[in-house]
């Protein structure tokens, strides 16, 4: 079973997923995902929430992972899927103070992430044979679509997750 760190806490190292089959999969790990990933969202929306005054935005970010239901990465696809159930539920909760909840649910963005695979080289085939835009996205892209999200041209915006993945999985 491999993780990779995302951040240092109390001495110790969070995983970013969990990559194993489901049967084999420590709760201790399905709960450090699960610390970072739903509740994490849900402390850092309730913080926002409480210090937005007059209208905001909040802006979660997803997975691709939450609609292929992908082998091997069940604690992390769940959280993700989650983090798009919390987008909509804070929308209807929020929405009438001002605020906006949207999520962006990336694609397969080049990271340190995809160390877990064993041959890069194939799944960045495997990627780019997924996408109907044959390259892999860049950050920037990515920080864009957010960016609208959280500004005012995204006024009238609310509940949704955007797709930003190449035309990997349209909705």
């Amino acid at each position: 079973m491999r993780s990779l760190p995302i951040a240092h806490s109390k001495g110790r190292w969070l995983p970013c997923f969990p990559s194993a089959p489901f049967l084999h999969v420590a709760i201790a790990q399905c709960d450090d995902v699960q610390a970072v990933n739903q509740r994490g969202y849900g402390l850092g929306a309730q913080a926002a929430a409480r210090q937005i005054t007059g209208g905001g935005a909040i802006v979660n970010i997803a997975s691709i992972t939450m609609h292929g239901g992908w082998a091997n990465l069940a604690a992390y696809v769940t959280t993700k899927g989650a983090a798009a159930a919390l987008t909509r539920t804070l929308a209807r909760e929020l929405g009438p103070s001002g605020i906006r909840v949207n999520a962006v649910s990336p694609g397969a963005f080049p990271t340190a992430a995809e160390a877990i695979h064993e041959d890069p080289a194939a799944y960045n085939e495997h990627v780019l044979s997924q996408q109907s835009l044959k390259r892999r996205g860049r950050p920037e892209e990515l920080a864009a679509v957010v960016s609208f999200l959280a500004g005012t041209d995204a006024s009238f915006v609310t509940g949704q997750t955007i797709e930003v993945n190449g035309g990997w999985v349209m909705t």
